[in-house]
C-alpha cells in the first residue's frame, strides 16, 4: 500500500505546476456575447486547493515547494472570487 501511495502521490506533485500555472494565467472574468459577466475560476484549481490543503492538514511533510505557495495564496484566491462574484450579481 506504501509504494502505491507513493506512486499517486508523486504523480500527483509532479502535475501541480502544471495544473496551477495553466489555470491561473486565465482570466478570472469572461464576457459572453450577451455583454454578461461569468467567473472563470477553474474548479481543477479549487480541487488542488482542496487537495493541498487536506495535504497539510495530515501534516505531510513532502509537499512540493510550489504546493505549499499555492496554499498561502488560497486566501486570496478566495476573497477575490468572492469579490467578484458579488459584482457579476450586482
Amino acid at each position: 500500500m506504501d509504494a502505491m501511495e507513493h506512486k499517486i502521490f508523486t504523480n500527483w506533485a509532479n502535475k501541480i505546476v502544471d495544473i496551477s500555472d495553466f489555470h491561473l494565467s486565465k482570466s478570472l472574468l469572461t464576457v459572453h456575447e450577451n455583454k454578461l459577466l461569468d467567473l472563470n475560476f477553474d474548479p481543477e484549481l479549487t480541487a488542488l486547493l482542496r487537495e493541498i490543503r487536506y495535504m497539510i492538514t495530515m501534516k505531510r511533510t513532502d509537499l512540493p515547494e510550489e504546493a505549499i505557495q499555492l496554499y498561502y495564496r488560497s486566501q486570496y484566491f478566495f476573497e477575490s472570487t468572492y469579490n467578484l462574484n458579488l459584482l457579476i450579481q450586482w
